[in-house]
């Protein structure tokens, strides 16, 4: 226990609790290294016993928040020691984490005697109704607070994706500034290399033109927004394996790094997310890794001239 001490675990799980409120991708490192380095009991039992201490504070958000980041990462986890990590094992892992973070506060308003939909329907409308800007954008592009709760699934996925991502960006780095040994496994997906299938981009324009489409059966716009949100999420982890690519050849330190995620990648989300889409046919990555091998190859010249 000398090489994992229980002080480093504690804070571990401190930092990634409260990061699961204050930014909630930012806790997916913290989670994969509590997981890989200190194992799955630890990790289970601990993410019960928060949950559970959250939720007798009787407000479901909190413990369906906590519980849906916890299993995310520790499905993916799980799936990964046992040699199945991958694209189907991480979208697996999110749509567990989304099923958890919808369905646990439902089931339990219901339990309650509370219409959990109305109370959040009459919350956003408020919201419309004090914003004369974000009103007449509804208005404008015919939504309602009715279908923003429908494409709720959607941008649920889309945060626990973000979760997943960052940690597997950050995850050694993280270990080894805490001065703890990641172990790696073999079959470790590497997100640096991640790539969307390429018939995808073509489901990507189904759906957005699913998403815009108004006709009698709601539940088409319904399911091609939620879809299509997803989506722009699973390119946003293409755009990400292309800005790892580039901090690498750049050589950026692990604050660099973190900073960039912390306070920049929040507000470009959708920036990324084109990119990962345009990758399709620019192929980013290929060009920094031309660039940056002439780089060295100059280098090498220079360095024989001298």
């Amino acid at each position: 226990m000398r090489e994992r001490p229980l002080s480093k675990f504690f804070l571990l799980v401190s930092l990634g609790t409260i990061l699961s409120f204050l930014s909630l991708f930012m806790a997916g490192p913290f989670l994969r290294v509590v997981h890989r380095i200190y194992g799955s009991k630890m990790f289970w039992f601990c993410g019960a016993f928060i949950s559970a201490f959250l939720a007798l504070g009787k407000i479901p958000l909190l413990p369906a928040l906590i519980g849906s980041v916890w299993l995310t990462v520790g499905l993916f986890e799980e799936f990964e020691l046992r040699g199945k990590a991958g694209f189907m094992a991480g979208l697996t892992a999110v749509v567990a984490g989304t099923i958890f973070m919808i369905e646990v506060p439902a089931i339990w308003s219901a339990n309650l005697g509370i219409d959990l939909k109305e109370e959040l329907k009459k919350a956003l409308q408020l919201q419309f109704d004090g914003n004369a800007t974000l009103k007449n954008w509804m208005e404008a592009s015919q939504m309602d607070a009715n279908m923003i709760l429908a494409m709720t699934p959607g941008f649920v996925a889309v945060l626990l994706l973000m979760t997943l991502a960052f940690g597997l960006i950050l995850d050694r780095k993280l270990a080894t500034a805490f001065g703890l040994k990641f172990n790696q496994v073999a079959t470790q997906i590497r997100l640096i290399e991640f790539k969307v299938p390429e018939f995808t981009i073509w489901f990507l324009m189904i759906v957005f033109v699913m998403s815009f489409l108004r006709t009698p059966y709601p539940w088409v716009t319904i399911v091609g927004s939620n879809l299509l949100i997803v989506l722009v999420g699973v390119y946003f982890f293409q755009g990400l394996a292309i800005l790892e690519t580039l901090f690498l050849a750049l050589r950026a330190g692990f604050l660099i790094r973190m900073a960039v995620y912390f306070l920049i990648v929040g507000q470009l989300f959708f920036l990324l997310s084109f990119l990962g889409i345009i990758d399709y046919w620019l192929d980013f990555r290929a060009k920094i890794r031309k660039r940056n091998q002439a780089q060295r190859n100059n280098g090498k010249q220079n360095g024989e001239h001298l």
